[in-house]
């Protein structure tokens, strides 16, 4: 009887694998970005009405307007349900800042207490995957979650002013070259800077969120792999939804509902999973040690 000799490293990767898939099923990542993909659902209502209770007291409706427009096609896959959504989305805000003081009121009042329960959901899946667990009081915790999502909409609001500023720089830059050189360019940097804010905005997940204080160097690699993972996730599953599934047939209007609820679960996923491979490709960053007396 031949016996098939199979070569040592490929013996020593299928160990690997099966190492990294026991570990992530035992940290039950499936099942925790299901969890917190109902709570954004609840928490992106009251965010929206915040956003534009602070746009009518600082920007003008054109700015805030053109920034929600640009960060939803950044973050929705490229398809013409999409488009025509956030057509219907912009029409919506449009007719709510007529009333914009009433709903701000009731949207500071509803985030503030609905946001906890995303970043308490978020902070209970960031505990597993770091292994670490919650100390503190859940009146600490609640006014944490308070400031972070105060600290959010702060953020929201600078890149209504940040971001035109930084196109008007690049283009004026990318200009000096041949026309077909610079519209390279200038798609290049526009993708640039949406993928430096995905980035921030993962290291500002990683860092804040865990109960313990994660060290740098794991923030850091596990923002990079998040950005990679959900940039390439977000174009395998627009050419998904434009080539294979049809949730319009079986949902009808609802359909782009449906293929956003299952793209906000494949972000919290990719967004657990890269920390889970960070710890497991870079262990010695991260030992036991750093949860004692770190927590934020």
């Amino acid at each position: 009887m031949l016996k098939i000799k199979i070569p040592n490293f490929i013996e020593k990767t299928f160990r690997w694998v099966d190492k990294f898939i026991e570990r992530i099923d035992n940290h039950h990542i499936f099942l925790l970005s299901a969890a917190i993909s109902f709570n954004i659902l609840l928490y992106i209502i009251p965010l929206i009405l915040v956003g534009i209770y602070i746009a009518t007291l600082f920007l003008n409706k054109n700015s805030f307007m053109e920034l929600i427009s640009n960060l939803l096609f950044s973050f929705l896959p490229e398809t013409e349900e999409a488009y025509s959504f956030v057509s219907n989305l912009l029409l919506e805000i449009n007719n709510i800042f007529s009333v914009s003081s009433f709903v701000g009121i009731i949207g500071i009042l509803v985030l503030l207490w609905v946001s906890s329960t995303l970043f308490s959901s978020l902070r209970s899946s960031l505990n597993v995957v770091f292994e670490t667990k919650a100390t503190r009081i859940f009146v600490i915790y609640k006014l944490k979650d308070i400031l972070l999502t105060l600290v959010l909409t702060i953020f929201i609001l600078l890149l209504t002013y940040l971001l035109p500023i930084l196109i008007i720089i690049s283009k004026t830059i990318i200009n000096v070259f041949p026309e077909y050189i610079s519209n390279l360019l200038s798609n290049l940097t526009l993708q640039g800077i949406w993928l430096a804010l995905y980035f921030l905005f993962f290291v500002f997940i990683y860092r804040f969120i865990p109960s313990t204080r994660v060290p740098f160097k794991i923030v850091l690699i596990a923002s990079v792999i998040c950005t990679l993972l959900s940039e390439v996730a977000r174009y395998g599953f627009t050419i998904y939804l434009k080539s294979f599934a049809n949730y319009s047939k079986f949902y009808g209007t609802y359909g782009l509902i449906v293929s956003i609820l299952i793209w906000v679960y494949y972000l919290f996923f990719i967004i657990l999973f890269s920390a889970e491979l960070t710890l497991y490709l870079f262990p010695k960053f991260y030992t036991k040690r750093d949860n004692v007396g770190s927590e934020v």
